[in-house]
């Protein structure tokens, strides 16, 4: 009973507002489109277009100076589907833990560019006509982000990330651009 008490006491201490309004727990969403999905085998790489993709993300964001921070998060990533020809199609997801320095490049610490990188686990599915196989390895990811932060917690950003993983000797490849929005408690 004790444990349920001081998990809950954390839990809301880490879900209350600071005295700084870009530091604190936070959670976003993002829309993933302009995608390309990449598979290299043996030399030979196959591009193509992918579906809308989508993200979640759920964190914390700490102050390292007074126009730098740094988030730390965990995010689920759905890369859409890749249709190779009618011949065959690629499904991807992943899991990441990331890293995302901002450097705020106005007083009020409102408007900033950063940086993503990160390290998780991607699973891949490939079906055809004559069956379908999947499997999972470890993945990076890593990108460039703008944004705008409100003082109401909510902000909005706009960015490009690639997710890049080798699964059974196949080089798989993500890129594209993505839109959301966060709310930081």
């Amino acid at each position: 009973m004790r444990k349920i008490g001081l998990l809950a006491a954390s839990l809301a201490l880490g879900l209350t507002g600071t005295a700084n309004a870009n530091e604190g727990t936070y959670v976003g969403a993002n829309i993933l489109f302009a995608a390309q999905s990449e598979f290299e085998l043996s030399g030979v790489a196959l591009s193509e277009d992918a579906d809308t993709g989508f993200d979640a993300q759920l964190g914390y964001q700490m102050k390292l100076t007074d126009h730098i921070n740094l988030g730390l998060e965990l995010e689920f990533r759905s890369f859409g589907e890749a249709d190779f020809a009618n011949v065959l199609k690629m499904e991807g997801s992943a899991f990441y833990f990331n890293a995302k320095p901002k450097f705020y490049v106005d007083d009020d610490k409102s408007f900033y560019v950063g940086g993503l990188v990160g390290l998780g686990s991607m699973e891949i599915e490939l079906n055809t006509s004559s069956g379908s196989a999947s499997d999972s390895d470890t993945s990076i990811q890593f990108g460039v982000e703008a944004g705008y932060e409100m003082d109401s917690g909510f902000g909005f950003n706009l960015g490009y990330k690639v997710a890049k993983a080798e699964i059974q000797t196949v080089d798989f490849t993500y890129d594209g651009v993505y839109v959301g929005i966060n709310y930081l408690f």
